[in-house]
């Protein structure tokens, strides 16, 4: 019997009201989030061109207002697991050729826009027949996923005439551990997955500041003095945690906020080299309109008062950034 379009699109409705979703051989994927993620996979829910147009207005000016004061701009967009590992998906995921990401992408070539978006979902996914990229029962890239994206992004930087200490495939040692995830640790009982770690072999870069802020407004900055004497400054949401070491490695000095929005007031503070915005796919469908968005500054007064913080950093000899949610 034939099934309609609208009958296929309300099963997927109540399936995707599950936080979790139970994919195939052990694969974990988000459901049920603000963002609807499968529902931008299926095809139901999707760009309207004021939302592109929004995007485009933000990313040029961004890239405008930074190259008048002689600073690059990189925009990168870690792809969804749904979208590194679709073959995982239940059999009730359809994805569908043209989803958000691809949408925004295609818009800003035919407008032949002067702010490209680096979506390194091609040299991920060619990747994951070596190793694992991303976590079994997590929403989040693993440190491989996150380095063969660094290697991306210091070629965009290096093109640009930044300066970089760029680090090689063969300075990594890679381990492994069983760990809940993100998702896997809202199951009962909790699920347990292979995490993959990328340490650099005998690291130089210090951990030099941390406000200690959980999630939105947390503020952290590197040193390394065996890089060349350039700044970074990164803006980002939680992938941008497994890339921090790396990217502590190959600048002077890094200075993470975790916002998805562009502090003009820390810019102008930093006086970055070099500035990347980092905002997985799933986000995208909320625009963030720089002008209006809060602070750094106002975002750590609010969870301060709020007391949502860490407590002190634990005496660890790595570069690890703890959790960032």
């Amino acid at each position: 019997m034939e099934v309609s379009a609208s009958t296929l699109a309300a099963d997927v409705a109540t399936r995707a009201e599950d936080k979790v979703v139970e994919g195939k051989n052990g694969w974990l994927y988000l459901g049920r989030d603000t963002n609807h993620v499968i529902f931008q996979h299926t095809g139901q829910l999707r760009f309207d061109l004021r939302q592109l147009e929004d995007w485009r207005h933000v990313l040029e000016r961004r890239y405008a207002w930074l190259a008048q004061r002689g600073i690059p701009y990189c925009f990168i967009v870690p792809p969804n697991s749904h979208s590194v590992y679709p073959e995982y998906l239940p059999d009730w995921v359809v994805p569908v050729a043209e989803r958000p990401i691809l949408q925004l992408l295609r818009h800003m070539r035919e407008t032949e826009s002067p702010a490209p978006i680096i979506y390194p979902l091609d040299e991920i996914v060619a990747y994951k027949e070596r190793d694992l990229v991303y976590i079994q029962a997590d929403t989040h890239w693993n440190e491989l996923g996150a380095f063969i994206a660094y290697k991306r992004l210091m070629a965009d930087v290096a093109a640009q005439g930044v300066p970089v200490r760029e680090i090689p495939w063969d300075r990594l040692f890679v381990s492994r551990a069983d760990i809940p995830g993100d998702l896997g640790d809202k199951l009962t009982p909790i699920r347990s997955s292979v995490q993959v770690f990328a340490d650099v072999i005998d690291w130089r870069a210090h951990y030099a500041k941390d406000n200690r802020v959980r999630h939105a407004g947390r503020r952290v900055e590197y040193t390394c003095d065996e890089a060349p004497d350039t700044t970074l400054f990164l803006h980002g949401d939680s992938f941008s945690e497994k890339l921090l070491h790396f990217l502590g490695e190959s600048f002077g000095r890094v200075v993470f906020c975790q916002m998805p929005s562009l502090d003009f007031d820390v810019v102008n503070e930093v006086r970055p080299d070099v500035v990347i915005g980092l905002l997985n796919e799933r986000f995208l469908l909320k625009v963030p309109y720089d002008p209006t968005a809060p602070t750094q500054a106002e975002l750590e007064e609010m969870k301060r008062m709020q007391g949502y913080v860490y407590g002190p950093r634990p005496p660890v000899n790595s570069p690890r950034l703890d959790s960032i949610g």
